[in-house]
């Protein structure tokens, strides 16, 4: 199995910067994607293709991107399988998931019912203006960025809103 850098930063942990599997690196990052069901390649792919994750005032993590073969990829799930302590599943998940954002809508119907399609707009919509923020960020756009961070916070309160009632089991 491969061997990933990665660096975790931030104010609630230590600055670590390490070295270990890909499962290791899922430890550290793999909620974000992995939640109890193995995605399948693709949407992993992608996750890892990106090379960090920000967890906001919690830090962020960064990571060389890379992608897994799919030969990698089998033993790895064969490896989270059998960590039954861990307690992850395989899903099989339909054709129509290609992305990150594709295996949340699916897994949250699955897990608790949320409908996929106005779950998977907003994160999409989320992502957009996430993407749309960093863009003005980097270009020194303080204004714009100012603006995208307070759309940013308002379709996160939505989101969270359309979510509530089905974490809570009320649908």
């Amino acid at each position: 199995m491969r061997t990933v850098k990665y660096t975790v930063t931030g104010t609630r942990q230590p600055n670590v910067a390490s070295e270990g599997t890909v499962r290791e690196l899922i430890s550290v990052v793999g909620s974000a994607l992995i939640g109890k069901y193995i995605p399948p390649l693709r949407p992993m792919n992608q996750f890892f293709k990106r090379g960090h994750l920000s967890n906001g005032y919690n830090g962020d993590t960064y990571w060389e991107p890379f992608e897994l073969p799919p030969g990698e990829y089998d033993r790895l799930v064969d490896e989270l399988l059998a960590d039954k302590d861990a307690g992850y599943q395989a899903l099989a998940a339909p054709d129509w998931v290609e992305t990150e954002i594709d295996w949340t809508a699916f897994t949250s119907w699955h897990e608790l019912g949320v409908p996929i399609e106005p779950h998977r707009q907003m994160l999409y919509d989320m992502h957009n203006l996430i993407d749309e923020h960093a863009k003005a960020v980097a270009e020194g756009n303080r204004a714009l960025a100012v603006t995208l961070s307070v759309r940013i916070a308002d379709g996160a309160n939505k989101m969270i809103a359309y979510l509530q009632d089905y974490c809570r089991g009320d649908t």
